[in-house]
């Protein structure tokens, strides 16, 4: 208001209460974007939104203060400015109410304006009223032009911003190209998180086009209705930049014929689109599409999965119109994931399509990696179920998403009283298994999500809170019998995709069992997995093959005790389990520790490591024993090897080079090594290849059991040690070990050497 009384000084108007705003930079926010038309405008912000009597007698500025033209000032006549802070508007001479204030500042005097304006005490009626504004706020009393209380004093002030100009509509308002792209407010990008805020997205539409990215939408709007949709097949477009500020004049008396001309897309006078003819539905006709996708990938089954499934495989007709990105325009699309079903969120489809499920589907891309290197790396996260989508995205090949599993698809429900209580539900069956929406999921889309089934239920409403028991050995009878449908127990009479299998005897007994792959080699599962999911788990009866292709690349692995499971699994035939496969047999290390497994291949201990530690050396797949072996591979005993092959010509350790690191250090001929029996008094060595730098800790109260045991011969301890530690002697040690400590402190003892070895190794 001090602005109203640098203009208007020696005015008179009543002074009542002050009138104040509440909270006045909110009432900023409310004059920027033209919210003073809100109810409770006139409460918070009575001052800016012009709802004060004060304001009032402002606008009531006596009629005889009335704009008329006069004719430009002659020459030599002071050219001075009418008010003392042109300074703060000489950015906006474009104004013609800015220029007739500010002469000086704006440079307008001798001659160079035409529409200078001076008081007159002569009333004139309102049609006579040229089209200008006679102060600097109108644009934030735009809401009260309409209003029967302040139409009457506006029409006299700001004829120009309400319309009420009865002359031509100036040349440049309509009859100018339209600007590509521009925000008509200076502070844009501090509203850039409100762009697509329901409660504000209108208005910074019409003040923040650039920076909101609202003019491409209406470029491609643009595209898209000249392109022959409309009845009169003319590109319906606004021909004015200024046809956002000009709105309120759609249904203007004087100016509606102007507005329909030059603003038909922003009045919406644009001819109704001709409605394209109606195809078929394209849904899918079973409710466990979603947990098949996998199979859409496969060209055996394109066929049945398009027609059955062709929504979730993404085989609908495609639309004429390239597919645009579709991505959520919120931060907090996944937080709100809740609201995506609620009637009272409609907003949530066009602020978050992608999270939502309101995505047109695309076409069904190739079987392969979009990402080769970082899939490669990350096939670690293809089972994890925050990562399972993305993975699916970029990752199909590297996930085995490509090699069709034995599925089923189990037939429309029958029950028809069981339906979803939402349209949306089939683009939301991803969410069927969320942990968090599983319950909301079960009762809005209970047909999408494969609950109507009537023989297979959850028999209480909190299994979704229990997945991690399902599989469960302790739990998971109790867990089949009172949720057999979350658990994935439930038998389901289907028509089976899958072509019929060689053995009709071998096949898995779940529907599941693919999703459970992971489970067949777990160690307290193996047996049960082996019963239910006998086929996924490739225990049928089958030629003997490699499953991959690369096996050649890793045979080094076949007798690895952490790999061969694996590879007897995946490389049988080249690793030479085809005549007996490994058997799945109790096997367990009759120690509670066992000595390092390096020791498993030295000489003087591969009898005692065969004997007590089998399952740490390897040996419980069916191997051939180590200790019948005639000949092996030379290959080096140590992952350390290659770091230390400078050592190998080291008079001091050279003999211990060549005993683990043979390889390494060139020491293998064509000729096999014969293993000899074990000696009943072997020579002294060192156990540790560099116990020669190690010196420091033989005495060390820390490091002197390790040392004993692994750098007995630096350290000079082999007199210390009057038997060593063989199958056929009956030592302390050696009854201990087959009989398993006699107290905590040997454990202990043992548990701290191989922390110790594992750390002087990393060394």
């Amino acid at each position: 208001m001090l602005l109203l009384l640098l203009l208007f000084a020696g005015v008179g108007f009543a002074h009542n209460a002050p009138c104040e705003d509440k909270y006045r930079y909110k009432c900023q926010d409310y004059a920027r974007f033209h919210r003073c038309a809100a109810p409770e405008a006139s409460k918070i912000c009575p001052k800016t939104c012009g709802y004060c009597e004060e304001t009032e007698n402002v606008l009531q500025i006596e009629s005889a203060v009335v704009r008329t033209t006069i004719a430009p000032k002659e020459a030599g006549q002071p050219c001075t400015d009418s008010i003392t802070t042109c300074n703060n508007f000489k950015h906006q001479c474009d104004r013609e109410d800015i220029r007739v204030l500010c002469e000086k500042t704006c440079r307008v005097c001798n001659g160079t304006s035409n529409s200078l304006e001076f008081r007159s005490s002569e009333p004139v009626s309102s049609k006579d009223y040229p089209c200008h504004d006679m102060i600097l706020e109108c644009q934030s009393q735009l809401h009260l032009c309409l209003h029967p209380k302040h139409e009457q004093k506006l029409m006299e002030t700001c004829a120009k911003t309400c319309g009420y100009c009865q002359e031509e509509v100036p040349e440049f308002r309509f009859n100018k190209p339209k600007s590509s792209c521009f925000d008509e407010f200076p502070y844009c990008h501090r509203q850039l998180d409100l762009c697509h805020d329901p409660a504000y997205e209108n208005d910074l539409r019409m003040t923040c086009a650039k920076t909101c990215g609202f003019c491409k939408e209406e470029s491609q709007q643009d595209s898209r209705i000249g392109s022959g949709t409309f009845l009169n097949h003319s590109r319906c477009a606004d021909n004015s930049y200024a046809c956002n500020h000009n709105v309120h004049l759609c249904f203007n008396k004087f100016f509606k014929d102007d507005m329909k001309k030059n603003c038909k897309m922003t009045c919406g006078y644009c001819p109704k689109p001709i409605a394209p003819p109606t195809a078929p539905p394209c849904k899918d006709s079973f409710t466990t599409c979603f947990a098949k996708r996998h199979l859409c990938r496969t060209p055996e089954y394109l066929e049945d999965m398009k027609k059955n499934c062709p929504e979730t495989c993404g085989l609908c007709p495609q639309p004429t119109a390239p597919l645009m990105a579709c991505k959520d325009l919120s931060q907090t699309c996944y937080q709100n994931r809740y609201l995506c079903h609620q009637q009272s969120h409609q907003d949530m489809k066009k602020s978050c399509p992608k999270t939502c499920g309101y995505c047109p589907k695309p076409p069904t891309p190739p079987c392969e990696d979009l990402l080769e290197a970082a899939c490669r790396q990350s096939s670690q996260y293809c089972t994890k179920d925050e990562y399972k989508e993305d993975m699916w995205n970029l990752c199909a090949k590297t996930c085995g998403y490509c090699r069709p599993p034995m599925a089923t698809l189990a037939p429309p429900a029958s029950d028809p009283t069981c339906a979803d209580k939402s349209d949306i539900c089939p683009l939301q069956s991803r969410l069927c298994q969320d942990p968090q929406l599983k319950a909301e999921m079960a009762k809005n889309c209970a047909k999408t999500c494969g609950y109507c089934s009537s023989s297979c239920v959850d028999k209480i409403d909190i299994c979704h809170q229990y997945t991690h028991l399902c599989r469960n050995p302790q739990a998971a009878k109790n867990m089949a019998k009172n949720c057999a449908r979350t658990c994935g127990y439930c038998r389901t009479l289907s028509t089976t995709l899958a072509p019929p299998s060689s053995d009709p005897t071998c096949a898995d007994k779940f529907d599941i069992c693919p999703m459970q792959s992971r489970f067949c080699q777990d160690p307290q599962l193996k047996a049960e997995m082996a019963k239910n999911c006998a086929k996924t788990c490739g225990y049928c009866s089958s030629p003997c093959a490699d499953k991959i292709e690369i096996c050649h690349q890793y045979t080094h692995l076949c007798r690895d005790p952490q790999a061969a499971e694996n590879m007897a699994k995946n490389c049988a035939k080249t690793c030479g389990y085809c005549s007996s496969p490994p058997a799945a047999t109790s096997c367990a290390d009759l120690l509670t520790v066992c000595p390092p497994q390096r020791l498993c291949y030295d000489p003087d201990w591969k009898v005692y490591m065969a004997t007590n530690c089998k399952k740490t050396c390897g040996q419980c797949l069916g191997f051939k024993s180590l200790v019948s072996t005639k000949a092996q591979e030379c290959f080096d005993h140590l992952e350390t090897c290659p770091s230390t092959k400078d050592h190998c010509q080291d008079d001091m350790i050279k003999d211990e080079m060549k005993r683990y690191c043979p390889m390494t250090c060139g020491y293998c001929s064509n000729s096999t090594l014969t293993l000899s029996s074990p000696k009943t008094e072997p020579t002294c060595f060192d156990i540790h290849p560099h116990c020669s730098e190690l010196p420091d800790f033989c005495d060390n109260p820390t490091t002197k059991e390790f040392m004993k045991t692994d750098c007995r011969k630096t350290c000079g301890f082999c007199q210390e040690i009057e038997k060593p530690i063989q199958a056929s002697v009956d030592s302390m040690y050696q009854q201990e070990f087959l009989e398993g400590p006699k107290d905590t402190g040997t454990e202990v003892k043992w548990t701290r050497n191989l922390n110790l070895i594992a750390n002087l190794e990393k060394s």
